[in-house]
């Protein structure tokens, strides 16, 4: 098995993300490995804001909804004793952002959470499959039916 150095853990806040946190604090762990967390928040209409854009956790905003995401952000990544410099809060596409950091970061593997989709969200496909198809590393995806 490949020896990983530089885990990518890409987050959403839904109840069955624990297992997928579970997942990369094993990982860490057996491979010794440096672990980089990325939250891409795609919710929040932020109109003078660039997709790609990073927030910065530390920085105080007028907007109470990005304020909570950067509150819950910033104590997840407390919780699972992330360096600073490898938080990722970004605005933008999900699978955009994790590919594009995945790549700006030379990680070795991505751990991202999977879902079976139904109908219509079946035929547009979900980011799970598209950063499986566009990223340049490994992917482990942990399904969270």
């Amino acid at each position: 098995m490949q020896r990983y150095e530089h885990i990518l853990l890409a987050l959403d806040y839904s109840q069955e993300s624990a297992r997928l946190i579970d997942k990369a604090l094993d990982m860490v762990e057996r491979f010794q490995a440096r672990l980089s967390v990325i939250h891409v928040i795609d919710a929040i209409p932020m109109p003078d804001t660039s997709y790609g854009t990073v927030i910065d956790v530390n920085q105080e905003v007028d907007e109470p909804l990005l304020a909570a995401e950067q509150l819950k952000f910033k104590a997840l990544c407390q919780q699972l004793q992330v360096n600073p410099a490898e938080q990722w809060l970004v605005w933008g596409i999900p699978a955009t952002e994790i590919i594009n950091l995945a790549k700006h970061v030379h990680v070795d593997v991505v751990l991202i959470g999977y879902r079976h989709h139904h109908g219509l969200a079946a035929l547009f496909g979900n980011k799970t499959e598209e950063v499986m198809r566009h990223v340049q590393c490994d992917v482990w995806t942990v399904n969270l039916r």
